[in-house]
């Protein structure tokens, strides 16, 4: 009988670890979820409150070059999540900038974001027009992040991987 309430506590007391072991990786997961939305807001803000209020005026070439440099810097912080997560929408915010043809259709997709974006700012002459669709695009980039981000089911094992293809590149 003693053995019997013996392997009973036993057993209950491992069921309460477990369940609290999973209770806190629910609980990190959906905190570094937060995290990342977070993140993807001050980018879009960043974007917002600094690159389009420096192009609705032209601005000196310096001034965007420095405003870019940290809105990159802001997209590095997240970046490993939109790679792992959402690699098409990873592929128009920061993908090389050259056109994309897709077979069978032939239809050339003309490319997008932060190296597009670059590009226009380090030319002798800044097309402020393409500057500011570009960072339209971003901005509904994020939203679509951030969408995905708040609905997609993170698990634990996902974000290591994650996390270990982002350090092993």
């Amino acid at each position: 009988m003693k053995k019997i309430i013996f392997v009973m506590a036993g057993i209950a007391g491992f069921l309460s670890v477990q369940l609290f072991s999973c209770n806190q990786k629910e609980h990190s997961v959906a905190r570094l979820k937060s995290h990342l939305i977070s993140q993807v807001s001050d980018f879009e803000s960043y974007l917002t409150d600094s690159m389009q209020t420096l192009l609705s005026h032209p601005a000196e070439p310096q001034q965007l070059v420095t405003v870019f440099k940290n809105l990159r810097i802001q997209y590095k912080k997240f970046e490993w999540a939109v790679e792992y997560y959402m690699p098409s929408i990873a592929r128009f915010v920061n993908g090389a900038p050259l056109p994309e043809i897709e077979q069978p259709e032939v239809v050339v997709r003309e490319p997008h974001g932060l190296q597009v974006m670059e590009e226009l700012i380090l030319e002798d002459t800044i097309d402020y027009t393409a500057l500011k669709h570009e960072t339209v695009l971003l901005k509904s980039y994020c939203i679509s992040i951030k969408d995905n981000m708040d609905a997609g089911g993170f698990t634990q094992e996902q974000l290591y991987d994650a996390v270990k293809n982002r350090y092993s590149e």
